[in-house]
């Protein structure tokens, strides 16, 4: 019998520890203490007894119950036995939907024995109360689970991306060439207008603009004459407008139409300024972002030229393929979220050295001389 007991109590404490540990992510509320006991006192004795204990448990005590996942209720009343008048203390465990959840009461005769059973009471009822709450707890994490969008991957707002590819160019003038080995690589950045796209904006959804940097060398034979070759190298800066198309759970389309603007690093060619765009992303799902590849068909608004400060009039055009391989990720977002999260700067200490008191004083020695002189003399 002895070592049932032991076990039984082991247990209980057991019990009380893991709460102990788990009750700081508990709110809750204590009621004010109704109704009257031995003392006008003892309903603010009482309040101040159990706020002192759930504090003592290191509970979130809250101003007003809609902020608590639990309120405390507590409540006096006199009442009569064999032994003469006594009191009743009824403490009930609410929980955010007005359930009771335990219950206990306590009579007493002075407000010095509630003092004396009030801690084994309260962690009788909170150790109880504590299997409540887990298992609340754990039931809306795994609500909070299954509201995870899975298409989360394919619906932010930002994506910065990387690529390489392949650029075979036809050039046709007075004679037709091609600069078939020809790769370049680029950045882009690609805005989804998802944050818009409520009520009549809903089509949004569907749109994105991209723009970014691409590098490209460009290589055009004039004539068959030796050395009527000219080298460049292009900075072609996209702006292009894409619709969305998500099937499935792994893909992530987008037909677009843009154009892109041509910036030549060298004088040796001048490409025509604006070039229009059309082409097809292939998105699919990979770890936290989207690999791609991309075809893409370009001609010029225009012709393009040669050195013009030569006085070199010849002209000519260029047919653009681009097939292209990359990776887009959401860095924007991770950026802000890594700000979001930074702890704030402590503000800067001024050292007491640096104040200046000197002035202080002598206002505050003025001050009392002006007061005194004009305090009169008390006669006698």
């Amino acid at each position: 019998m002895k070592s049932w007991a032991l076990l039984l109590t082991l247990l209980f404490y057991i019990n009380v520890s893991l709460f102990a540990q788990a009750a700081p992510k508990i709110p809750l509320y204590v009621s004010p203490v109704e109704g009257t006991g031995n003392e006008p006192e003892d309903n603010d004795i009482l309040s101040d007894l159990l706020i002192g204990e759930l504090a003592a448990w290191n509970f979130i005590l809250t101003a007003t119950p809609g902020a608590a996942d639990y309120t405390l209720l507590a409540t006096l009343s006199p009442f009569s036995d064999d032994a003469g008048e006594k009191y009743l203390l009824s403490l009930s465990l609410l929980n955010k939907d007005g359930m009771i959840l335990y219950e206990q009461t306590l009579p007493y005769t002075t407000m010095e024995e509630v003092r004396v059973y009030i801690p084994s009471i309260m962690r009788s009822m909170l150790s109880s109360a504590f299997v409540v709450y887990v298992a609340e707890t754990e039931s809306i994490e795994k609500a909070a689970e299954k509201e995870i969008d899975p298409d989360e991957w394919r619906k932010k707002l930002w994506y910065i991306g990387e690529s390489a590819f392949w650029s075979p160019r036809l050039y046709y003038g007075s004679l037709l060439s091609s600069n078939l080995a020809n790769f370049g690589f680029g950045i882009s950045a690609e805005y989804h207008f998802l944050q818009f796209a409520f009520g009549k904006w809903e089509f949004l959804k569907y749109l994105s603009v991209t723009t970014g940097m691409e590098f490209v060398p460009d290589w055009v034979i004039a004539t068959d004459r030796v050395g009527d070759e000219h080298h460049n190298t292009i900075l072609q800066i996209p702006l292009r407008f894409s619709y969305v198309w998500r099937p499935g759970v792994l893909f992530m389309h987008q037909p677009f139409l843009g154009i892109h603007f041509n910036i030549p690093f060298y004088k040796d060619t001048t490409p025509a300024p604006v070039s229009w765009d059309i082409g097809f992303q292939f998105g699919l799902k990979a770890g936290p972002g989207i690999a791609y590849a991309e075809a893409r068909y370009s001609m010029d608004f225009g012709e393009s030229a040669f050195d013009i400060s030569r006085q070199d009039i010849r002209t000519y055009q260029r047919f653009i393929i681009q097939l292209a391989i990359g990776y887009k990720y959401d860095l924007v977002g991770k950026i802000a979220a890594i700000i979001k999260d930074m702890p704030p700067k402590p503000k800067p200490e001024i050292p007491p050295e640096s104040i200046d008191t000197e002035d202080t004083g002598d206002a505050t020695e003025e001050a009392v001389e002006e007061f005194t002189e004009e305090i009169p003399e008390e006669s006698t």
